[in-house]
């Protein structure tokens, strides 16, 4: 099976037993394993490769490694030359791997804050859309002759001009509707003079011409 075996059972041994003579006696290495959780539920989330993803180029690249399920990562000391140097090593990896978690909450809080305002932008454009389809309609069948003529209309107009105008539709508006009531407070005023009776009143000898009464006015619409 495979190459032909270039050592004997014998040598293999040999070389084995040579090796572990040679080594160093009692190191040790730790792992920890943690799991990954969402900051604001605290849920479990499957998010290891994002992990392993920003620990690419730093120090802790070589020290972490997934496990079976996506929400957990693992990280290692490494050999440690005694068990007094275990303590050191296992705060660096975790204060690296720390360091790369925050880093990715800083990303994700990035990423939530720029969908935010894509949204408003988005709800802004919509609405700014509606606006311009509003003024289609308005403008819909006003012809550059027309434009032309409103022009030379406002030709010679200043500025002062038109916030004057401006300013003056309040009182126009509150002109209007005082005529309306002039205009109801006039028809019924004809109606109580029309029901008044002078028969009787007025000496036979006495010729008076009464004048007829006006028409009833008709209802004032604003504009």
């Amino acid at each position: 099976m495979g190459d032909e075996q270039r050592l004997s059972a014998d040598e293999l041994i040999a070389q084995a037993r040579a090796q572990f003579e040679a080594a160093t006696d009692f190191t040790i290495a730790v792992e920890e394993e943690f799991a990954i959780l969402d900051p604001e539920s605290l849920d479990l989330t499957n998010r290891f490769e994002d992990v392993q993803a920003a620990a690419r180029g730093t120090a802790v690249e070589e020290h972490l490694v997934g496990e079976l399920i996506a929400s957990e990562v693992e990280i290692r000391t490494g050999k440690q030359e005694s068990f007094a140097a275990v303590p050191a090593a296992m705060a660096e990896r975790r204060a690296q791997l720390q360091s790369l978690v925050e880093r990715i909450n800083q990303q994700d809080a990035t990423i939530a804050s720029l969908q935010t305002t894509v949204t408003g932008l988005t709800t802004t454009v919509s609405g700014l859309l509606t606006q311009v389809g509003a003024l289609q309609g308005v403008l819909n069948g006003i012809t550059s002759g027309d434009l032309t003529g409103a022009l030379g209309k406002l030709n010679g107009i200043s500025g002062t001009d038109l916030q004057s105008a401006v300013d003056a539709v309040a009182d126009v508006n509150a002109l209007c509707a005082r005529v309306t009531d002039l205009t109801t407070f006039g028809n019924d005023l004809r109606t109580a003079v029309s029901g008044i009776a002078l028969a009787g009143t007025i000496p036979p000898a006495l010729t008076l011409a009464i004048p007829g009464l006006p028409a009833t006015l008709g209802a004032f619409v604003c504009p």
